[in-house]
């Protein structure tokens, strides 16, 4: 439960972020430096996976060593999917 709710944090931080000061970026420093006050739980990792080519969405990863399974999270789904 809590990779889907950091995914869920990430997403809104970013949300949040683009409409404070608009970011368009398909590398993943440069949204490291958009969400910094982004903290994900102890032992998760979320990752940054792309915006695709017209930087029009973006898809988070979000895993756990000790998960079963990898969630994504797609800005243009508006929720989780298989995968990026």
């Amino acid at each position: 439960a809590s990779l889907k709710s950091d995914l869920k944090s990430a997403a809104t931080v970013l949300e949040t972020k683009s409409v404070d000061a608009p970011w368009a970026a398909a590398d993943a420093a440069t949204v490291v430096s958009v969400a910094s006050d982004f903290k994900s739980s102890p032992g998760n990792t979320v990752t940054f996976k792309g915006a695709g080519g017209t930087v029009s969405g973006y898809c988070l990863q979000a895993s756990n060593s000790g998960a079963t399974s990898d969630f994504f999270y797609s800005s243009n789904a508006g929720g989780l999917v298989a995968t990026c």
